[in-house]
């Protein structure tokens, strides 16, 4: 992918933002979190691509970590996270991580390093083992996105409360059934309510459900997506359409 291609898919604006994926947008991912998290520029020279690169990482040193969720309506669930961080003091930039319908596995298992060597903590959060679910993909409403959600906002206020975590710049990334609670993650469905003190710096969703429309966006939003997914259609990303006030763009 063209450098020049990437600052124009980068750049944030009012500009609808549905990006469907291919090669290299493993990388390109992290180059939009990078932007949107700290400000760096999505299209990183040379010196800089090769010292972000080189982050050491203690891939091996994963650690689970126990936290609740207990946001009324909702009765209290103890949830659990594996969190894996580079090395230092920091404080870095934290991703909550939101599994698909098949629960806590490969992909968060790749993923969770590839954050740890762009220099962010990240946190796999497991949203079924402690409801009793383990696949969820045959009925994706037997964990609402909206409960995933809470649990998003739950990890991120665990994160803040770590001394090596910038409580200021903490993101949530979500894959498939985790896409879709990752967009619940960022709006504000109800009018009448307040809008959220602290919502995440940044958000992406990787094949996510999408409804036909998003209440409130309170972060800048990245939806990656395939054009033929028969599962999740990129068609429904691309209508859906921002309700309500809101400085952020999709």
């Amino acid at each position: 992918m063209a450098c020049g291609r990437v600052e124009r898919e980068c750049t944030m604006s009012a500009q609808k933002r549905v990006i469907r994926m291919g090669i290299g947008m493993k990388a390109f991912c992290g180059f939009v979190i990078l932007a949107m998290l700290g400000g760096v520029a999505a299209c990183l020279p040379p010196p800089a691509m090769a010292a972000m690169n080189s982050i050491s990482a203690t891939f091996g040193q994963s650690t689970n970590h126990k936290f609740m969720m207990a946001v009324p309506p909702a009765a209290p669930v103890g949830l659990f996270g594996v969190l894996a961080r580079p090395k230092g003091n920091g404080p870095f930039a934290a991703v909550v991580m939101l599994h698909g319908c098949g629960g806590p596995g490969l992909w968060g298992q790749q993923w969770s390093p590839r954050l740890v060597s762009w220099g962010y903590v990240a946190f796999r959060v497991d949203s079924f083992g402690p409801r009793g679910k383990w696949n969820v993909c045959g009925d994706p409403t037997r964990v609402l996105p909206h409960i995933r959600a809470r649990d998003a906002h739950a990890a991120k206020a665990y994160l803040a409360g770590l001394p090596f975590v910038d409580e200021n710049r903490i993101a949530v990334i979500g894959m498939s059934h985790g896409g879709w609670s990752t967009l619940s993650a960022v709006e504000n469905p109800r009018n009448s309510a307040a809008p959220r003190a602290n919502p995440f710096k940044a958000a992406v969703a990787l094949y996510p459900w999408c409804d036909e429309e998003l209440y409130r966006l309170d972060a800048p939003l990245l939806i990656l997506i395939g054009e033929v997914d028969d599962w999740t259609p990129a068609f429904r990303c691309e209508r859906m359409e921002t309700v309500g006030p809101t400085r952020h763009a999709i």
